[in-house]
């Protein structure tokens, strides 16, 4: 196969979860980064990871809502390992003196949206974008934009 790149902000916004998990069912291996989860988010991807929880080697959050964190706690239970559920919380670092804004004493925040998937046949799929892992990104209530790129996994 050869490299392909498509650009998603023309797919209906509705399909990015069907998007997601047509990959996950037909991976090896899937890797999640989100910079903010909702607990809408974690159940529009869910089914496939309950079917075959061992695929998921990495689930990287920066932040969600309290029942977000309670989903985890569900993709526990359907045999995720935890040490393959992880916060990144950030960093935090004094400001100097007459800092304009306060908040970036709290960077590098985790801002990243990538969704990592090493197929049966070779080939890797990187889905990269805005979408965060909430239902309003994964499910088409918010307009995002995001670039699926798929070619061999080597090379």
């Amino acid at each position: 196969m050869s490299l392909s790149v498509q650009f998603i902000y023309d797919t209906p916004q509705r399909e990015i979860a069907s998007i997601l998990n047509s990959l996950y069912q037909s991976c090896v291996s899937a890797s999640y980064v989100a910079g903010f989860m909702t607990v809408e988010g974690i159940e529009a991807i869910a089914e496939p990871i309950a079917v075959e929880p061992s695929k998921l080697a990495t689930m990287v959050i920066g932040a969600g809502t309290w029942r977000a964190f309670e989903a985890f706690d569900r993709l526990l239970g359907v045999g995720i390992k935890p040490d393959r559920l992880r916060v990144h919380l950030g960093h935090s670092r004094p400001t100097g003196t007459g800092a304009r804004y306060s908040f970036y004493r709290y960077h590098p925040m985790l801002h990243s949206k990538v969704y990592l998937f090493e197929l049966r046949d070779g080939n890797t799929a990187a889905f990269v974008g805005s979408h965060n892992l909430t239902g309003f990104a994964l499910c088409g209530l918010n307009g995002e934009a995001g670039v699926l790129i798929e070619g061999p996994a080597s090379g």
